[in-house]
Order: C-alpha cells, then sequence, then structure tokens
C-alpha cells in the first residue's frame, strides 16, 4: 500500500535522527581537538620566539651605535636610536601579551586533558563490568531457584562473558590511549 503525503513526511525525520556515539568515536573526537589545540599553541609559540629574536636584534644592533660629538651625522642617529627604542618598546609590549595568550592556552590545554576522559571511561567500563557479573550471579542463583531454567544459565552466561571480555579489551584499549597521551604531553 502506497504511504500518504503526511506518512512519508513523519518516517523522514526518524531516519534523520543521529545515533549516539561510541566510546571509540568520542576518543576520537577528543583527539583530534586536543591535536588542534597542541598546534595552535605551537603557532602562538612560534610567534613568541620569533617576537623574542626581533626584539633582541633590535636592541643589540640599537646599542652597538656609537654617538660622537665630532660626527656630523649624530643627531640622525640619535634620532634613529629613538626610534628603535620606541620599537623595542612596542616588541616587548607584544611580547608580553604573547606571553599572556600563551599561558592561557596552557591551561586550556591543561583543562582538555585526554587522562581525565580516559579515567571517566574506565570507571564506566568497570561500572558496566561488575553490573553483567552481578547479572551472571542473578541469573546462576535463579536456575538454582526455579526448576527446568538450567537453560538460562547456559544461554545467558555465555553472552556476559562475551560482553565482560569486550569490556576488557576496551578498557585495555583506553588505559593505553591514556598511557600514549601521558607520555605525549609536553612536560610541565
Amino acid at each position: 500500500m502506497a504511504k500518504t503525503k503526511p506518512e512519508a513526511e513523519t518516517a523522514a525525520p526518524e531516519a534523520e535522527v543521529a545515533e549516539p556515539l561510541t566510546p571509540e568515536q568520542r576518543i576520537a573526537l577528543l583527539e583530534k581537538s586536543l591535536g588542534t589545540n597542541r598546534i595552535i599553541l605551537l603557532v602562538v609559540a612560534l610567534l613568541l620566539v620569533v617576537s623574542l629574536a626581533a626584539s633582541v636584534a633590535i636592541l643589540f644592533f640599537g646599542q652597538t651605535s656609537t654617538l660622537d660629538a665630532d660626527d656630523p651625522v649624530a643627531p640622525a642617529e640619535a634620532a634613529l636610536s629613538l626610534d628603535q627604542r620606541q620599537m623595542a618598546e612596542k616588541v616587548d609590549a607584544n611580547l608580553t601579551r604573547f606571553d599572556e595568550r600563551l599561558s592561557r592556552m596552557e591551561l586550556i590545554l591543561q583543562r582538555t586533558n585526554t587522562g581525565r576522559f580516559a579515567d571517566i571511561l574506565l570507571e564506566q567500563e568497570k561500572d558496566k563490568q561488575q553490573f553483567a557479573l552481578g547479572a551472571k550471579e542473578a541469573i546462576t542463583d535463579l536456575a538454582r531457584m526455579v526448576p527446568g531454567s538450567r537453560t538460562w544459565l547456559e544461554l545467558y552466561s555465555e553472552q556476559i562473558d562475551k560482553g565482560v571480555e569486550r569490556s576488557k579489551a576496551r578498557t585495555s584499549a583506553i588505559s593505553n590511549i591514556k598511557t600514549e597521551a601521558a607520555e605525549a604531553a609536553p612536560e610541565q
């Protein structure tokens, strides 16, 4: 039978509903954002180094100029030296702003630590394992109490064991990710 127009319209939004993310997808998204934060931090650090090099060069060339009283070009060099000092002050101000931005970026990077998320996921996996083992014990007790229900234990025990094994594998993978993130984190 053909669907009417309202039925077709109501069926379409149900197909567009997004499925919840799996733990692996969540970890992948977190790693992508952490990588982006690191790139931004490196760019800011590079700008900081370039600014520092420029200010050192300006200060170095500004101090090597000498002013002789007999030199007719001395007033022009004095004006140039004043301009260099003003430029050095501007560079120092920019350097201070970059230092502040760098410290803010480091704080953001610390707050988005992969280790914290890994700890939360590890706790969830341990809770799932405990629940599954508790359910298995309950089925075992129920199989002993209800006559003819031994097949429950056989059917569900295998499924629960597979679920616990998959959870242990996820726990191991999350622990590895946490270890890798801790090793890759910059020393503080």
